[in-house]
């Protein structure tokens, strides 16, 4: 579950989310993140129980870290020492990337633009996701991510 904090949100109507004067962060826990693959199995995008943070700003940039609690220290203080196994399973338990967003307020959708990431196959391009913001949740949905099927995630605003 991933829990999230907020610390303002420019919202003209409830239910809209758009950049504006104020920046809007959601994160330190996510509510939820699942993938539900074609065949209709449902896992979580990250972890069980992820830790992580999506920063939308005013200007247009956002950036996303999410990350596996518990992932296995290295065996070494320094990371350029580290195996290679060790850095598999970091990187496994660990979704960061950063870039733009709009919202398309007609057909209530979110487009975020990947400027980098820690997987470098989706940099140089969009994901659109269907957005929701009910009270304190903001939801993404995606019909096609990365990992194929659709995904999930529910964000909550910290009080």
């Amino acid at each position: 579950m991933i829990n999230a904090r907020v610390t303002t949100l420019r919202t003209p109507t409830d239910g809209e989310v758009q950049p504006g004067p104020n920046p809007v962060a959601f994160g330190t826990s996510v509510a939820r993140g699942d993938v539900t693959s074609a065949n209709g199995s449902r896992q979580p995008y990250c972890a069980p129980n992820p830790n992580g943070i999506l920063i939308l700003d005013a200007s247009g940039r956002y950036a996303q870290v999410i990350a596996a609690r518990g992932r296995p220290k290295f065996s070494t203080p320094n990371r350029s020492e580290a195996k290679a196994e060790e850095f598999k399973a970091a990187a496994l338990g660990l979704v960061a990337n950063f870039g733009t967003w709009s919202v398309n307020e007609a057909d209530k959708t979110l487009t975020g633009h990947y400027e980098g990431a820690l997987f470098p196959n989706i940099e140089g391009t969009d994901v659109k996701s269907t957005v929701s913001l009910t009270g304190d949740e903001l939801k993404l949905i995606q019909p096609s991510p990365v990992l194929g099927g659709r995904s999930e995630s529910v964000y909550r605003r910290a009080k």
